[in-house]
């Protein structure tokens, strides 16, 4: 490993002299452009060879019957980690279990309502036993949305989702952490949205909802860094729209670097930021510019950009699973 780290980091630095080399005559914002590029080529290549492996990891993921969590699953376990899949859909998460032990994993399932702190403790010590070792790894992802500007909304739509979408998080750190803590090793995988960095309507409880997953992964983050807890990583996920059914007949933007995304580039960007014990990983690229954005532009002009983008009516036509559509929770 340190010789393959060793040959691309010569490699960047060698590429990075050269151009530099064919540039020096180069106006002064290409020299910029050339050196940015440049400190990237050196980050990628460090951060390639020093990913962590997930073998030998017990994940634990909520919300883990279908969609994203389904497919994270699946992805641990072929990276060697054994798996606990949690779901209010205990037949779902089962299925999926079953699928994973097929392909020669290891995998545990139990129905857990993430919103119950004692289905939590009961599920995580269910874990624990099945598969032989603490959580060393806990993705944060089960969530719901209602789609509905606030005044049809009704209340107990309001409280499910702040229930599943940030209290259910506390339930799980408190019986995930401690070992992690203990041990000094693990990783907490909070899955929060762009729609934690911008408020959009239709939104107003899914939104505040991730705005506040997003801030619990910062302050969580902050607080093991100043326990010393220098070997329990987070990550904090935050993408725009997913095309797995949950946000059905939502419109994308027009600009192709704002697309709906599509569930296998979600997962396998989730496993490298896992692995490369990334803090956040907004989802695609440009979700990065947003926090830029509001921090650095008048209100005004920051709704201007959300209107331009389309983002301001990208739920007018949503059409999926609504927290108050029967048999949802």
């Amino acid at each position: 490993k340190d010789a393959a780290m060793e040959g691309a980091l010569s490699f960047a630095v060698e590429t990075a002299q050269n151009a530099f080399k064919a540039a020096k005559e180069a106006p002064t914002w290409a020299k910029a452009a050339l050196a940015a590029a440049a400190l990237m080529a050196l980050r990628e290549a460090y951060l390639s060879v020093t990913e962590k492996s997930v073998e030998g990891e017990v994940c634990l993921i909520t919300g883990a019957g279908s969609g994203i969590g389904r497919m994270l699953a699946k992805s641990m376990a072929a990276g060697g980690a054994k798996v606990a899949l949690l779901d209010i859909n205990e037949a779902a998460a089962k299925e999926a279990a079953a699928e994973i032990a097929a392909s020669g994993g290891h995998a545990f399932a139990a129905r857990c309502d993430v919103t119950s702190h004692e289905d939590v403790a009961v599920a995580v010590a269910a874990a624990r036993e099945a598969l032989g070792s603490d959580i060393t790894i806990l993705v944060n992802n089960a969530g719901v949305v209602s789609g509905k500007p606030l005044l049809e909304t009704s209340d107990r739509a309001i409280k499910r989702t702040f229930d599943v979408n940030v209290i259910a998080h506390y339930w799980t750190l408190k019986e995930c952490l401690p070992s992690m803590v203990r041990n000094n090793h693990g990783h907490v995988v909070t899955v929060a949205s762009a729609a934690g960095w911008v408020g959009i309507p239709r939104q107003c409880d899914y939104s505040a909802s991730k705005w506040a997953a997003n801030g619990l992964a910062e302050a969580l983050r902050m607080e093991l860094r100043h326990m010393g807890a220098t070997g329990v990583s987070t990550t904090c996920v935050c993408p725009f729209y997913i095309d797995t059914g949950m946000f059905e007949g939502v419109r994308g933007s027009w600009l192709p670097t704002l697309p709906i995304l599509k569930p296998d580039y979600v997962v396998a960007s989730m496993m490298t930021a896992i692995r490369r014990r990334t803090p956040v990983l907004n989802m695609p690229a440009m979700v990065n510019l947003t926090p830029l954005m509001r921090a650095g532009l008048p209100v005004a002009a920051f709704d201007w950009c959300c209107d331009f983008l389309g983002i301001t009516k990208s739920m007018d036509d949503f059409a999926g699973r609504s927290i108050d559509a029967p048999g949802s929770s």
